[in-house]
């Protein structure tokens, strides 16, 4: 167990589909503001990148993948929720700067948090219940 307390196997199991999740909540979002992500492939990559920057950066920290977090669904989803908070405040703050396009409105924060927080939480919820039933 390493210093930030990531398990490889957690990481295995979890990892793909926390991107996955992560880039429908992109997609989704594109969707809702009536743009078609292949028409400007570019700002949904920026965008999805902001993001999974901010999940790189911020779930090791909050130890969105020691096994001791994902011992129970509540517990799993909890954990997946509390990193997505700091996860979209990381991909707020690189969307306030001049490197990528949009900005770091308090509107779109809480919106992030609330619904990729709501994803991301529903899929770790999922995926631990069948490992501890």
């Amino acid at each position: 167990m390493s210093l930030l307390r990531v398990s490889r196997s957690s990481i295995a199991s979890l990892a793909p589909g926390d991107i996955l999740v992560i880039v429908a909540f992109v997609l989704v979002g594109e969707f809702s503001h009536g743009v078609l992500p292949w028409t400007v492939p570019v700002l949904v990559a920026e965008t999805t990148l902001t993001f999974l920057v901010g999940w790189v950066a911020v779930a090791p920290l909050t130890w969105a993948y020691q096994r001791r977090n994902l011992s129970s669904p509540p517990g799993a989803a909890a954990t997946a929720f509390l990193a997505w908070v700091g996860a979209a405040a990381v991909a707020n703050l690189i969307r306030s700067t001049s490197l990528v396009h949009g900005n770091g409105s308090v509107t779109f924060y809480l919106v992030s948090v609330a619904a990729g927080g709501a994803m991301l939480a529903g899929w770790r919820y999922l995926r631990v219940r069948p490992l501890v039933s």
